[in-house]
């Protein structure tokens, strides 16, 4: 049997529920990390044995794709920054996105000599293993709300032998002290209840529903909480950098204003719609 045979038969079992592009994209990942076989193997056609018990697995990863559960969940693998993350039900999976704004927020920090970052939101720590994987002189603290979501963060820090104090705590508690800081970064939750008939059926019935959705009565929430803990905790020029549903771009921009933040910035990304929003501690 060939790597090709492996990767057609696969292929064949979900084309009816993706569409083509994207059923070979899910194949050849669930290939590659699940089974190690790449896509010179199948330009080769490269030999394979498969067990018994293999081919039980990719029957049974099958049957889980069909139901739209997504890759990453089936492999426990999402790629972020170029690196592999553990990623279970517990924690969204990183897009890429978020990756602009790992660059944009070490652009913005990179001249600090050792700075103190908070990431508020952490999920699967994703944001905050980049930035100390990249500023590997910078002390990074991540915090999340759910004991599951830092247990994963954990697991991928060791994963990637990164130094992060992890805190428990809610971020919508403005009372709540965090470390004195140069750099806020958070990916919270955006996602208006009523934009869930738009979303695809994989991410509402896997991806945790905590992480994303906010009340249509106030899609602000978080960034009007991350504004009240930045102006207690920056130092003064600190920066505070937050990725942002694209409908309320400017929104966020004028809450930012109202709170004494300067050079406050929208900034789009590379779709062109508006993603991020800058703010600086005056």
């Amino acid at each position: 049997m060939t790597c090709q045979d492996i990767f057609n038969y696969c292929f064949h079992s979900i084309k009816s529920i993706y569409p083509e592009r994207e059923a070979r994209e899910i194949i050849f990942y669930l290939l590659e990390m699940e089974y190690d076989i790449k896509r010179t193997d199948l330009i080769t056609k490269k030999n394979i044995s498969l067990t018994g018990d293999q081919k039980d697995k990719i029957n049974a990863q099958l049957k889980r794709l069909m139901n739209k559960e997504p890759v990453q969940y089936i492999t426990h693998t999402a790629l972020f920054c170029g690196m592999p993350f553990y990623v279970d039900s517990n924690v969204l999976i990183p897009r890429p996105e978020t990756e602009e704004l790992v660059q944009l927020s070490i652009e913005l920090i990179k001249n600090v000599p050792s700075p103190v970052m908070i990431d508020m939101c952490t999920g699967s720590g994703c944001i905050a293993i980049a930035l100390k994987k990249k500023l590997p002189h910078a002390t990074v603290y991540a915090v999340d709300v759910c004991k599951h979501a830092l247990s994963v963060a954990e697991v991928n820090s060791r994963r990637h032998n990164t130094n992060i104090y992890f805190m428990c705590a809610d971020v919508l508690n403005a009372t709540h002290m965090f470390p004195s800081c140069n750099l806020i970064v958070s990916n919270p939750p955006y996602v208006c209840d009523s934009e869930k008939a738009d979303m695809d059926c994989g991410v509402l019935h896997y991806e945790p529903h905590k992480a994303l959705f906010v009340r249509d009565n106030d899609p602000l929430i978080f960034y009007r909480t991350l504004a009240h803990h930045a102006q207690r905790i920056l130092t003064s020029g600190g920066i505070l950098c937050v990725e942002i549903n694209r409908r309320f771009g400017k929104q966020v921009k004028l809450l930012f204003e109202k709170n004494s933040f300067t050079g406050v910035t929208l900034i789009q990304d590379i779709h062109h719609a508006d993603r991020f929003v800058v703010a600086k501690k005056s």
